[in-house]
């Protein structure tokens, strides 16, 4: 392996599946590694073969006779590997046939930049394939990385440490996770960012959209990544770019399939409450960075905090009434409801933000955290246990560690 590699947390996962027979997709936005991961499993398979629907030449080939195309490069091989596989909408119901009907056919890795549910036949592969996201770095990932000791590892409260790791999160908060950004000089960042760009309108979706929607899509990114973490309507975006409602939703797909950004919705649990807007955030803080420049900080840190609970597999709401109250994430898992409100600035105390405050005492939720820039707390209050965390222990922490910091007692 004679490229550079950062350890991505999704191995773990992968691992067991390696030595089954179903297939391995990886999907993901432009640039977040899926490519360089597939090199490194490759070096587990002797005999294999990699492939790039970049390459014309083999582009071309599958186009013509997918099927035909992976009984050839197959042939001998214990695993293929294609990397941009939905650049041939075919090659899903081909790996679909084969995999019913050749026992022998070998194990298939592939990775995608664009959803298989915008391709005809996608999910003809389910049963056959397993398919796990890949994002750009945590910032767990990016401090591993850096070779920079995590928050979790230091069990000493020194402050030069702290300081070091509230520097790296200001630098994370801003130019995102990007593997391409870990070590590139800031001044560079918008080259990255304006070529990342141009690669997903030109290349990505180019054969997707219509007329009107090549020049509506990039100025419905601008609007949404300058309004991160607001609710929004479809009627206000329509208003804003002259479309109709549908045309919106439209638009609004393509970006999610693309896996730039996600949609979050208002809890619909309870009655009476906010239910007519829906909150975007960017799978990267700093490619809505580089599209929103001069954004606040609280948007960032907020959509950052969504990033790290995406990349844990969290389905989020929001909670939002008539009368302006507002907590950012509330998300129900196995019979249990943690409510996360999100607060720029220091804080020397267990203070509760007043909406925070109010969604508790009304709906009683399991477990309730304040994230924050810098304070440690804990406290009960009725039948919910209140945690206070900083952001740069928050944006670390998996699955199981944030199973483990709001457990109830």
């Amino acid at each position: 392996m004679d490229f550079q590699y950062f350890q991505r947390d999704i191995e773990k996962f992968l691992q067991p599946w390696l030595a089954k027979r179903e297939g391995i997709l990886i999907y993901g936005a432009r640039q977040v590694g899926k490519s360089t991961l597939l090199k490194k499993i490759l070096d587990q398979y002797p005999e294999s073969r990699y492939l790039s629907f970049d390459d014309p030449n083999v582009y071309t080939q599958a186009l013509e006779n997918p099927q035909g195309f992976l009984l050839q490069v197959s042939r001998g091989m214990k695993a293929i590997f294609i990397d941009e596989f939905q650049k041939v909408p075919g090659i899903t119901l081909a790996v679909k046939h084969l995999y019913d009907t050749r026992p022998d056919f070998p194990k298939i890795f592939m990775s995608g930049s664009i959803s298989d549910s915008l391709i005809a036949g996608g999910d003809s592969m389910v049963g056959r394939v397993m398919r796990f996201p890949l994002y750009s770095l945590s910032f767990g990932e990016y401090l591993n990385a850096r070779g920079i000791k995590t928050r979790l590892e230091i069990k000493s409260e020194i402050l030069e440490q702290t300081t070091m790791l509230m520097g790296e999160f200001n630098h994370y908060l801003q130019n995102g996770g990007y593997p391409a950004t870990i070590y590139e000089d800031s001044q560079n960042l918008p080259i990255f960012f304006e070529n990342l760009r141009r690669s997903f309108l030109e290349k990505d979706l180019l054969g997707r959209l219509r007329l009107g929607q090549i020049d509506n899509l990039p100025k419905l990114i601008v609007i949404l990544a300058k309004r991160v973490g607001s609710p929004i309507s479809y009627n206000s975006l329509g208003n804003e770019l002259g479309l109709q409602i549908k045309s919106i939703k439209n638009l609004l797909s393509i970006l999610e399939y693309s896996y730039w950004i996600e949609i979050v919705r208002p809890i619909s649990k309870y009655g009476g409450e906010f239910k007519n807007k829906f909150k975007v955030y960017f799978l990267d803080t700093g490619l809505c960075n580089f599209l929103a420049s001069g954004s606040e900080i609280g948007s960032k840190l907020e959509n950052c905090i969504f990033g790290s609970l995406k990349r844990n597999s969290f389905n989020s709401n929001f909670w939002h009434t008539y009368a302006g109250g507002e907590v950012d994430f509330i998300i129900e898992e196995n019979g249990q409801t943690t409510a996360i409100e999100v607060k720029v600035g220091k804080m020397t105390q267990n203070k509760l933000p007043v909406s925070l405050k109010n969604y508790i005492v009304k709906y009683r939720p399991q477990r309730a955290v304040v994230v924050n820039q810098n304070h440690f707390g804990e406290q009960k209050i009725d039948r919910t246990q209140v945690y206070w965390l900083p952001a740069y222990v928050f944006a670390q922490l998996s699955k199981s560690d944030f199973a483990g910091w709001t457990k109830p007692k």
